[in-house]
């Protein structure tokens, strides 16, 4: 005999509802236990989505390097590319510029 079964002796609506509640203890703690193995899993989830952001930021972060690289690049090619052009439109094709507007049209 329990503790609690010498203390309600004869009283057979407190014994089933100690029984009762001693059931749903143990439903408690079954629950508790899947709880806490389903917050590990989600603990663990969020950290690997946590290295996935961090992984893509620093992808993004060097891509804009890489971007800002090309840019520049580009930018010097187009620059000394119109540096010449201007030599060559004005080494080869200054007899057009001296001729006399004689039309309303823009040119």
């Amino acid at each position: 005999m329990g503790l609690l079964d010498t203390i309600f002796q004869g009283t057979s609506s407190k014994d089933s509802t100690i029984r009762s509640q001693a059931k749903k203890i143990v439903d408690l703690e079954n629950t508790t236990k899947t709880l806490e193995v389903d917050v590990a899993d989600l603990k663990k989830r969020l950290s690997e989505l946590a290295d996935v952001v961090s992984f893509m930021s620093t992808a993004q972060q060097q891509m804009a390097l890489d971007m800002g690289t090309i840019y520049e690049n580009v930018r010097a090619v187009g620059d000394v590319l119109a540096g010449h052009a201007d030599e060559s439109e004005d080494k080869y094709f200054s007899w057009r510029w001296g001729l006399p507007d004689d039309d309303d049209l823009p040119n």
